[in-house]
């Protein structure tokens, strides 16, 4: 690499790092939550149906059949509609919904659907398209960590905010340019220092080993899928600096006969860091809580992938409205199970997630 490509990755990193410290004095007021799957339908039918001239979609999985129906309602209103969605979707055992029929409908009805740019597939061959945000008239943006399809609506644990221009003028900005420069197929250029938007794979990382590191008193970390392995040995530092870390997950993510994150629980709880399995939901949520003070929700997984090849889009929070976080985390460490019950119970019962949410 060259010297003057070092030089520029440092000196927007350095910048990121300014900005997140000017963030965090600054507490994020009139963010709407949503939890899923308590009322995340709901809510993000109620954004869509909001819209008068422009609905901007990224989304991983879009399967919804009636969210698919309201995309085309808007369309017959004459309102613009455009999707980038990831073709290459992750295999696993537990989500089966096809997005054949939906895209046919969309397309039908004359809805655009990207591909992930040819840009970023060079430069990120194994990388997914897997940020999830709706940007309705460039005033409102729901950015979420779950998927749009039938699973995450009625079985996973998932969460999201819905935040208004007149508030984050700079967020939409900021989504808005990031939508577009995917759509031409043009690489992203982070255009502000003030965004709370953690914008992936350019320099998402260390931001987040940033604000993992930034921690005093406690650290709660809620995820799909956990095995990064500089993530891991900050947790395990963070336990001996007398920190409380706890970690929620889920076992056996993937499939009943390999769990990715199972030799990576094992080391944080080698490290002393607690960690708990809810065998309740299909654990698809990204949450990181600092200090109960300050945390980071969305669509980035604190795994290798996730943070080095993935477009994921995150947004951070402070002041009340980490009190319902943690509350929203609280109440399932609670119900939750330590490793060994977890796994045992996971394969006792071998849920099948694909039949709970059609049932």
């Amino acid at each position: 690499m060259k010297i003057k490509n070092i030089l520029r990755i440092y000196i927007l990193l350095y910048f990121a790092l300014f900005a997140w410290e000017a963030q965090a004095s600054s507490e994020t007021e009139n963010v709407e939550l949503i939890t899923y799957p308590e009322n995340a339908f709901s809510k993000i039918e109620k954004v869509i149906r909001q819209a008068r001239k422009s609905i901007d979609i990224y989304a991983y999985h879009l399967k919804h059949l009636k969210v698919v129906d309201l995309l085309i309602q808007k369309k017959r209103e004459n309102v613009s509609i455009r999707v980038i969605a990831e073709h290459d979707q992750y295999k696993h055992a537990f989500n089966k919904e096809s997005s054949t029929e939906a895209y046919s409908k969309l397309a039908n009805a004359g809805i655009p659907i990207h591909q992930k740019p040819k840009y970023y597939r060079k430069n990120h061959p194994t990388g997914h398209f897997h940020a999830k945000f709706i940007l309705v008239d460039n005033e409102t943006l729901l950015l979420t960590s779950g998927g749009f399809d039938g699973m995450t609506f009625d079985v996973c644990r998932d969460l999201g905010v819905i935040l208004h221009q007149k508030d984050y003028s700079t967020e939409l900005r900021e989504a808005h340019n990031l939508f577009l420069a995917d759509w031409v197929n043009q690489p992203y250029r982070n255009s502000s220092d003030s965004s709370r938007l953690i914008i992936g794979p350019e320099g998402q990382k260390e931001i987040f080993h940033n604000f993992l590191r930034s921690a005093k008193k406690s650290l709660h970390v809620y995820q799909q899928y956990l095995n990064d392995e500089m993530t891991l040995k900050i947790l395990a530092n963070a336990v001996k600096k007398g920190i409380k870390v706890q970690v929620l997950m889920m076992p056996f993510p993937t499939s009943y006969a390999t769990d990715p994150n199972f030799e990576a629980q094992n080391t944080m709880a080698k490290a002393n860091v607690d960690v708990r399995l809810n065998t309740n939901h299909y654990v698809h949520t990204k949450l990181i809580i600092v200090d109960e003070k300050e945390a980071i929700i969305g669509s980035a997984s604190l795994s290798k992938i996730s943070l080095d090849e993935n477009r994921e889009i995150s947004f951070a929070l402070s002041g009340k409205i980490v009190t319902e976080l943690l509350d929203f985390f609280q109440k399932d460490w609670n119900k939750a199970h330590s490793l060994d019950k977890g796994r045992t119970l996971a394969l006792k019962n071998k849920t099948d997630w694909n039949r709970t949410f059609n049932s």
